[in-house]
């Protein structure tokens, strides 16, 4: 799933629904869990949550929603069932998401809406169990940025799991550096991933696949001028010239006739066999 995202409730009064939220948030990967407002019992929280959540995902307490602190660019949506709150179905998320919930038996506090950048409700007739309703935004958050294949027209899905994200390239700027040796490579064996200049971000990244020849030639700059003379091979000799053509002789001419091609010699040799000099 790109991006993150966090739970939180305000005013719960039940620790095992904390616990559930808790347990959502690690299956489906969570930054964070808070509270607002609340007083929770641990003990309570691990009966629910037995995978263990507050162990491997971060929980936070807060007093009041002007205590709160957010990570920079972290995008505040509040669960309620408002009139201008706009649908789940149809809601973007966005990339960097804080999910807060209103109390079991309540709403969000006017201070937390006012703080809220957006307000979603779940279509649904009346109200679920505040855990429940933090499971539904966070499925509907994976379905909607978890790069899932897209359902098919006829009844059934595909079975084929969405590609891990990946976190970009390795960027060298001087891999003539010592300190770029352990990313470039040791001079005989170089690194996967290899950025010589700005035009390799266009074309994509620079592996050791598609770039043998600037990867052997960095190998060579890194193992200096010993290994470059060695592997260095004199260049062959050039082929020589073709030799001139010849001349045609100065005593022949050729000349055209009017009835047929004749051949003209000097006076010195005969033109035709069996004919005299003139």
């Amino acid at each position: 799933m790109r991006g993150y995202f966090a739970l939180g409730a305000e005013g719960i009064s039940k620790s095992g629904n904390v616990g559930t939220i808790l347990r959502t948030g690690h299956a489906f990967g969570a930054s964070f869990v808070f509270t607002v407002n609340a007083v929770v019992d641990m003990t309570e929280v691990r009966v629910t949550d037995t995978s263990g959540g507050d162990d491997h995902v971060p929980f936070y307490e807060w007093a009041s929603a002007g205590d709160m602190v957010l990570p920079q660019g972290c995008t505040l949506v509040g669960v309620e069932l408002t009139d201008d709150a706009a649908y789940l179905p149809s809601f973007r998320h966005p990339l960097r998401a804080a999910y807060v919930f209103g109390p079991e038996r309540g709403s969000l506090s006017r201070a937390m809406q006012d703080r809220c950048d957006h307000i979603v409700k779940i279509p649904t007739k009346f109200c679920v169990n505040v855990a429940v309703a933090a499971a539904i935004v966070t499925y509907d958050r994976m379905i909607s940025l978890g790069r899932f294949a897209e359902r098919p027209v006829r009844v059934g899905g595909s079975r084929e799991l969405p590609k891990e994200q990946g976190h970009g390239r390795i960027r060298i700027r001087n891999p003539d550096s010592p300190r770029m040796r352990p990313l470039v490579g040791d001079g005989n064996k170089p690194s996967a991933v290899i950025s010589m200049s700005d035009n390799s971000r266009r074309s994509g990244p620079m592996t050791a696949r598609n770039a043998l020849i600037p990867a052997a030639v960095l190998a060579l700059l890194l193992a200096g001028p010993a290994v470059a003379q060695q592997d260095a091979r004199p260049a062959a000799p050039p082929p020589p010239p073709p030799p001139p053509a010849s001349a045609p002789a100065q005593d022949d001419v050729i000349v055209t006739a009017p009835a047929a091609w004749s051949r003209t010699t000097s006076p010195s040799r005969n033109t035709t066999p069996g004919s005299s000099p003139a």
